[in-house]
């Protein structure tokens, strides 16, 4: 998470954008406002619930970062407080490492698919076609 500290206090105005999953709730954008409101006694912060398809790279994208937080036993946001980080720091290992993860998410889809179109390309052949092919 990265900090700006000329922030603007006029936290309660902001909106913290959200999925729902397994019946919780995940912030998936405004982090760093989330927290600063937080830490400024502010409780109640307007969200958008982000609607997202469940079978999207965007989704296994969030679920992943999920796993993460949870590796790093973060499951408030409260718990972000031991990882400010300076702002070229948090784009070298939070924003690039995402968007890595999300390219290499697609690449896996996209091999996935090519691989079930080939499965699915029927090719006919003749029974003398065949028989070439056996001595018996």
């Amino acid at each position: 998470m990265r900090i700006n500290f000329g922030f603007d206090v006029s936290v309660k105005n902001t909106i913290i954008s959200v999925i729902q999953y397994d019946n919780q709730f995940y912030i998936v954008d405004g982090h760093t406002r989330c927290f600063v409101a937080f830490q400024k006694g502010v409780i109640d912060i307007p969200v958008e619930i982000y609607d997202v398809d469940n079978t999207s790279v965007e989704m296994q994208l969030y679920l992943d970062c999920i796993k993460w937080c949870e590796q790093e036993n973060i499951y408030h946001i409260n718990d972000l407080s031991d990882c400010i980080l300076a702002e070229a720091e948090f784009e070298k290992l939070w924003i690039e490492r995402c968007q890595s993860h999300m390219e290499d998410i697609q690449n896996t889809l996209d091999a996935d698919f090519a691989y079930r179109e080939h499965l699915n390309h029927k090719v006919t052949y003749t029974h003398e076609e065949v028989m070439k092919y056996f001595k018996l």
